[in-house]
């Protein structure tokens, strides 16, 4: 039996895996803000991040993910539109100092959080915002300890949501799955 082949869709030249990464590269294309962009190829040894998400560059700018450089993209947007006064990206907020121990002399490092991005917009309002497919649990325990040490922060964990084709609010995207997944189950049974 041969082996199976991956199956490729080729715009631009460019040799992808997905249809997703053929909207994703039109996406970019079209965006007045994105001089240039490269997204992971199916000929090339594409590099992950640590949570197998692939890494993508947009004006020759690195991000850990496609999801995140889009986010990025659209910022851009938002900020030519006039929407976002200022862009911020890679913030690293400490969650705890480090410090050393007493008992033994060992050093401990400091507790760090790094946000995608914080944005002003041009009313003044401030936020934090991360680009995630999912929360981890240490994404969740930082993201406790950030909100204790800054309880007025405008914090957001954003998704492209494609059913409504908009970026969303993680949690409220995590919300509607449920309630979509509750009322399957009820008309299911109710059958």
């Amino acid at each position: 039996m041969a082996a199976r082949t991956a199956k490729s869709h080729v715009i631009d030249g460019c040799h992808y895996k997905s249809l997703n990464d053929v909207k994703y590269h039109k996406e970019l294309k079209a965006n007045p803000c994105v001089h240039s962009f490269k997204l992971p190829e199916i000929k090339e040894k594409s590099k992950y991040s640590r949570y197998g998400a692939h890494k993508c560059e947009i004006n020759g700018i690195q991000f850990d993910s496609v999801m995140e450089g889009r986010y990025y993209a659209y910022c851009l947007l938002l900020k030519r539109q006039g929407s976002i006064k200022k862009m911020d990206k890679q913030v690293t907020f400490t969650l705890q100092k480090g410090f050393t121990h007493k008992a033994t002399g060992k050093k401990i490092r400091p507790i760090t959080y790094i946000a995608d991005f914080v944005i002003e917009m041009k009313d003044g309002a401030k936020y934090v915002i991360d680009v995630k497919g999912k929360k981890t649990p240490e994404f969740r325990i930082k993201e406790k300890m950030l909100l204790a040490l800054n309880p007025d922060m405008n914090f957001l964990c954003v998704q492209w949501d494609g059913r409504k084709e908009e970026w969303r609010n993680l949690d409220d995207i995590e919300k509607d799955k449920r309630a979509r997944k509750r009322a399957k189950k009820s008309t299911t049974k109710s059958n």
